[in-house]
């Protein structure tokens, strides 16, 4: 289960507003830091996860996709029933219009970088013309249950 693994490296530069760059701001970030126990069961990860999704505020308009949502899914069986959870732990407006990449689909399984290189995707599809979206949510789970989530922005 899982697709094959690949390599990653990825440096992230955070810079102050008002400084020169892509034009994309960090709006919010939720995490449940504190792992659960050595094998949570995917439902216990997706209760989570959906906790940490319910305290960001995402646009719900559903008339288009103005969302682009990043997640570490590569494959693996607990992320998919994972996101089957969380799905149904939150509102109906969960989860909002939004264009689905699965950077695992491209570059493979790169573990721990995942996140990191989802954080820059979402930069660059902010800043990307073929994108329609004002904002773009990175999520990310490990297998002991922690969860996070980072919400970027345009800054034009």
């Amino acid at each position: 289960v899982g697709l094959a693994p690949g390599e990653a490296g990825v440096a992230l530069l955070l810079e102050r507003r008002g400084a020169p760059g892509l034009g994309v701001a960090i709006r919010a970030v939720a995490a449940e830091p504190t792992p659960l126990d050595p094998e949570p069961t995917s439902a216990v990860r997706g209760t989570r996860l959906a906790a940490v999704l319910s305290r960001l505020r995402v646009s719900s308009d559903r008339t288009g996709a103005q969302s682009v949502l990043f997640s570490d899914q590569n494959g693996e069986q607990w992320r998919a029933e994972e996101w089957a959870f969380w799905g149904l732990k939150l509102t109906p407006d969960w989860p909002p219009a939004a264009d689905v990449v699965l950077p695992a689909l491209s570059v493979g399984d790169t573990g721990a970088a995942s996140n990191a290189l989802a954080c820059a995707l979402s930069a660059l599809a902010l800043r990307h013309r073929g994108f329609a979206a004002r904002e773009s949510l990175v999520i990310g789970t490990s297998i002991d249950g922690r969860a996070g989530a980072a919400l970027f922005t345009s800054a034009d």
